[in-house]
C-alpha cells in the first residue's frame, strides 16, 4: 500500500518542534521516577559539617576597586576560586564593592600572602584591589 501525502516546509518543521518537544516531556516524566542519589549526599555532608560543632572559619573580605556589574562580580568570584582553590562561599558585591569568602581556620594563612596571590589574579582582569580584611567567626 502507498500512500502520497504531500509534506512542505512548514509542515516539517512543526513535526520536527512537536517531536523535539515529545522526547524533552518523556525525559522529564522520567526524571520524576529516579532516585535523587545527590541531592542526599549533599545533605547528609552538610548535617556531618553541622553536627561537627561550631567550628572556627576565617571570613575575608576583599575591597576590589572596578567592578561595576554583575558580569565583573563572576570575574572576580571566579579569580578568588583560582587563586585561594580552598575558598568556600565566594560572593561578590559589585555595589559595595566587595568580594567575600570564608576559609577553614586549619589554613590559617597570612593575610599578606592572601593578599598576594590575590594581586596575582584579579589585578590582570582590570580590576584593584584595594584592601583585606580577616575576621574570625563560628561555622
Amino acid at each position: 500500500m502507498k500512500v502520497n501525502i504531500p509534506v512542505n516546509s512548514t509542515d516539517a518543521v512543526i513535526l520536527i518542534i512537536l517531536a523535539v518537544l515529545f522526547a524533552g516531556g518523556v525525559r522529564i516524566v522520567i526524571g520524576f521516577f529516579k532516585k535523587p542519589q545527590k541531592k542526599a549526599s549533599a545533605d547528609r555532608k552538610r548535617n556531618e559539617s553541622k553536627s561537627a560543632g561550631a567550628a572556627k572559619q576565617q571570613r575575608v573580605v576583599v575591597r576590589i576597586g572596578g567592578m561595576m556589574c554583575g558580569m565583573c562580580e563572576a570575574h572576580i568570584k571566579d579569580a578568588i576560586r583560582e587563586s585561594v582553590p580552598e575558598a568556600k562561599h565566594v560572593s561578590a558585591s559589585a555595589g559595595r564593592g566587595e568580594a567575600e569568602f570564608t576559609l577553614d581556620i586549619s589554613n590559617n594563612q597570612p593575610a599578606a600572602e592572601l593578599l598576594t596571590k590575590l594581586h596575582e589574579k584579579i589585578d590582570p582582569l582590570g580590576y584593584d584591589v584595594e584592601d583585606l580584611r580577616i575576621q574570625i567567626v563560628n561555622a
